[in-house]
């Protein structure tokens, strides 16, 4: 049986990678590929190591030796008990309060998505979906037909109503405003 030849280990551009199944293969292979050479530091240098990993999806993976509490309580302290917590720089500050901005927009948009959804609304990322009023009304039944046009029908009622309102809401500032003059 002859055996086809492989391709070997390839050289690959440092990139983004933008399917997100294949970036989601990557990230695990390389977790668990930094979680190995962490252990192999470990056990080679008797060092103290913490890494703490979130992925893609927002999970949290952590390694640490002899685990990542004592290592991150050791570098909070400083080598020696009575060093004091090291102090953050100013560019360090701003990129943390930068990011907790985004992750509080992040959070907001995806309030307003879970809103708009539970009222039957497209959400705005969602593109492509249409209105009831956009829909197709080709291979309808004639009853659906006539649900249609009493709704269209009401629609514009509501539409009149709304700018005869406004009209009359518009005459009273403009007559108040020419008292006023």
């Amino acid at each position: 049986m002859v055996k086809k030849p492989s391709m070997g280990r390839q050289k690959i551009d440092i990139k983004k990678i933008e399917n997100p199944d294949a970036r989601q293969v990557c990230f695990s292979k390389r977790r668990s590929g930094l979680f190995k050479k962490a252990a192999e530091l470990c056990l080679l240098c008797n060092a103290q190591v913490a890494i703490i990993v979130f992925s893609p999806a927002g999970k949290i993976f952590t390694f640490g030796h002899p685990s990542v509490d004592s290592v991150i309580e050791r570098f909070l302290r400083g080598h020696n008990a009575g060093t004091e917590i090291p102090q953050l720089g100013p560019m360090t500050e701003e990129l943390s309060r930068h990011c907790c901005d985004l992750m509080e927009q992040v959070e907001t948009e995806k309030k307003k998505k879970e809103v708009l959804q539970e009222r039957g609304k497209p959400a705005a990322a969602s593109g492509g979906q249409e209105s009831w009023w956009e829909v197709d009304v080709r291979g309808r039944g004639l009853h659906e037909l006539e649900e249609f046009k009493m709704s269209l029908e009401k629609l514009r009622d509501n539409v009149l109503n709304r700018a005869e309102e406004l009209s009359r809401a518009n005459s009273a500032l403009v007559e108040n405003y020419f008292k006023l003059v």
